[in-house]
């Protein structure tokens, strides 16, 4: 092969090895990119909070004479429902500023009220049956008598009764704030 054509065949090959690693890198910095950017975006973390709310529940339905509930019943009346924890990186590798999310408390709380009308319907049906009562034992039966005895729903009663199931918004925003290392 003559000297000419061996420097065009590489004056040929060199612009396109040129193009290939030009693209390779910025393959890799598009990568570290997303990467980068990822890694500024907030983290949300969600800490279970109905197992706290079913024991304070338990605590307060255990003054009913002959509810026969135990925790596990009150739990799966409450369900599960979640706090949301926003953590946000700062200027400083590996530390966040821990935030709690305003609305996920009013959901909880909203949730927790629910779980107790239900445990404490079942708890008033299993009283009921308990006593003997043979008509049917439904949680319509249980509004019924309600509203009948007291003349309100049990709703409105167990909010008259200021049952604090959770920890107040300022308790948790105390737990679930700050700065920490992750």
């Amino acid at each position: 092969m003559s000297a000419r054509r061996r420097r065009r065949r590489i004056s040929i090959i060199t612009p396109i090895l040129f193009l290939i690693v030009i693209a390779l890198l910025v393959f890799i910095g598009l990568i570290l990119y997303k990467q980068h950017k990822k890694s500024k975006e907030p983290i949300f973390e969600y800490v279970s909070i109905a197992e706290e709310a079913s024991a304070r529940a338990l605590v307060w339905l255990n003054d009913i004479d002959d509810i026969e509930l135990s925790f596990e019943d009150v739990k799966e009346c409450m369900g599960e429902f979640n706090l949301e924890v926003k953590y946000t990186p700062t200027e400083t590798k590996g530390i966040y500023t821990v935030e709690l999310m305003p609305d996920c408390y009013e959901y909880c709380e909203s949730q927790a009220k629910i779980g107790l009308e239900k445990s404490y319907r079942r708890a008033v049906i299993n009283r009921l049956q308990k006593a003997g009562y043979e008509g049917p034992c439904t949680d319509e039966t249980v509004e019924k008598l309600m509203k009948t005895t007291f003349g309100i729903t049990v709703a409105d009663y167990l909010e008259q009764c200021e049952i604090s199931l959770l920890p107040s918004f300022e308790e948790l925003n105390a737990k679930y704030s700050g700065e920490v290392e992750r």
